[in-house]
């Protein structure tokens, strides 16, 4: 059984806490979107350039799992939109 993350030992993890509660009520999706946007921000990291804005930055990769998540293709999700990444 997968044990109880502690959302007040980690600043980072209570951030992304707050921001998946505003997309889903389920807590255990919330905690899927906490730790899913963390490894993204982690395998992509490399990618991000000096003059990114962290917090941008890890709003829209959570909204990038959010829609992976559910099945939704970002293209369709971001017709419309204006939102570049600081990798491009």
């Amino acid at each position: 059984m997968p044990q109880q993350l502690n959302h007040n030992d980690s600043v980072l993890r209570r951030v992304l806490a707050r921001w998946a509660a505003r997309f889903t009520p389920d807590e255990h999706i919330q905690g899927r979107l906490v730790e899913n946007t963390i490894l993204e921000i982690l395998r992509r990291f490399p990618e991000a350039d000096d003059d990114c804005t962290i917090d941008v930055q890890l709003l829209a990769t959570m909204r990038q799992v959010l829609l992976r998540e559910f099945g939704v293709h970002p293209a369709a999700a971001n017709e419309g939109s204006s939102e570049e990444s600081c990798s491009d």
